[in-house]
């Protein structure tokens, strides 16, 4: 509820690790794009269950992805579009 009350500033770096299947991820994830990223930001991820099941929102992508027993770790970067 945070980030849609209140205005939207630049983060580099954002830690994500809510309460595993409370459904706040995939909600953070979307609210987050594009608003509150640089456009050189990353986005450090944990979740329970596989990692690689986990879509990103548009603007976003994985730059590493692992799994620890069940929970997984990822870290995703602004995408740049280049023209």
């Amino acid at each position: 509820s945070w980030l849609m009350n209140n205005r939207a500033e630049k983060f580099d770096v954002i830690f994500l690790d809510p309460p595993f299947d409370s459904g706040l991820l995939e909600k953070t994830l979307d609210l987050l794009v594009p608003d509150w990223l640089t456009d050189s930001a990353l986005v450090y991820v944990e979740t329970a269950g596989e990692i690689e099941k986990l879509p990103l929102p548009g603007g976003l992508e994985w730059t590493k992805r692992s799994q620890i027993g069940n929970v997984g770790i990822g870290l995703a970067a602004k995408r740049v579009e280049i023209e």
